[in-house]
């Protein structure tokens, strides 16, 4: 069967360096071997996708989850904490907060939302905080059987990787070690040498304190206030993970308050702005204004946990050629970058 196919030029000049290289003999063997990985790319990772469904199931009916993470909109008192300081979250490899990334484990919003959001309704009744242990424990179970559940509904909606709600969340068949990833990661901790790390400090939507000496975690003003704005998975239906006024928050927010995150979204936008739209070729540019102590591997996972946080949030959009995944701007991050711009957030270094 003969099939005519438009490719992209890079892709063409990238597949003819290959040829170069004596690395296929010839581009028909190059075609026939794409085709036939990318088949069992796909198949593979449905089957996976498909083994990790039927392993798992539901401990608690779902509406009995969503009701744990439901505002309420009684007038309960709520004690904010302080928010931490740079000197309480910085990176021995960086002098400015300008310049500190996310882990790019963190890769999604949603799981920090719903932490969020746990806090602020365990705080309820008037409490700064609460011991940090027992809210791992409470929101790594809850975190589980809300992301089960969503896994369901991926299935149901035949979500694609980039689009599942389940993504984050401790769901993995090694309960002990999901756990220890998603306190980690999405919530956060205290290293040995004091500085905070994880989600909730690293974006001051939560802070510790030392109690009795124990560590107790407590939710900051802005904490309350992103706590406080209704999703649409939690509070009304199942359609979308994130609300358009938590994407607003978010955005504002990290100018205001977190800019090693706008910065790095400027970064990457600017680039792709710049039509530098492949994964490798990001990673090179990033490279140039980087510490030089980030591995390649480190860059790569940098960058792939900041291209899903701006995909979550709608600024970039994706389009998939094979293995090749290509990133453009969307309205919406067309917008955010000349924001960025007007408020002077900008790498210092040229890329």
């Amino acid at each position: 069967m003969r099939i005519v196919s438009n490719i992209q030029p890079e892709n063409v000049r990238k597949i003819q360096e290959l040829m170069d290289k004596k690395s296929y003999k010839d581009i028909d063997e190059f075609v026939r071997i794409a085709v036939e990985n990318q088949l069992s790319l796909e198949l593979s990772e449905t089957n996976q996708f498909n083994a990790k469904l039927s392993s798992i199931s539901l401990t608690g009916d779902i509406s009995s989850i969503i009701e744990k993470l439901r505002i309420d909109n009684s007038n309960s008192l709520i004690v904010e904490m302080s928010e931490p300081e740079y000197k309480d979250i910085k990176s021995s490899a960086v002098t400015e907060e300008k310049d500190v990334w996310i882990w790019g484990q963190i890769n999604k919003i949603l799981p920090v939302k719903l932490n969020t959001r746990y806090l602020f309704n365990l705080l309820k009744d008037g409490k700064e905080s609460i011991d940090l242990g027992e809210f791992y424990r409470k929101a790594s179970e809850l975190g589980r059987d809300f992301g089960i559940a969503m896994l369901h509904l991926d299935k149901q909606n035949n979500r694609k990787r980039d689009e599942r709600f389940s993504t984050g969340f401790p769901i993995g068949e090694e309960k002990s070690k999901s756990f220890a990833r998603f306190c980690s990661q999405f919530i956060g901790f205290r290293r040995i040498d004091g500085i905070l790390s994880g989600a909730l400090f690293i974006l001051k939507l939560a802070n510790l304190r030392l109690e009795n000496k124990k560590l107790h975690i407590g939710i900051t003003k802005s904490g309350l206030q992103f706590a406080k704005i209704r999703n649409p998975l939690f509070d009304e239906n199942l359609t979308k993970n994130l609300s358009e006024e938590e994407i607003n928050f978010y955005l504002n927010h990290i100018i205001q308050k977190v800019p090693g995150e706008a910065m790095t979204f400027y970064l990457i936008l600017d680039l792709i702005n710049k039509e530098v739209r492949e994964g490798y070729d990001l990673n090179i540019k990033i490279k140039n204004v980087v510490p030089s102590t980030w591995t390649d591997d480190f860059i790569n996972t940098q960058r792939v946990g900041a291209i899903s946080r701006l995909y979550e949030l709608g600024l970039i959009t994706k389009s998939k050629t094979g293995k090749f995944v290509d990133f453009d701007m969307s309205d919406r991050g067309r917008e955010y970058l000349e924001k960025l711009k007007q408020d002077k957030v900008k790498y210092a270094n040229n890329t």
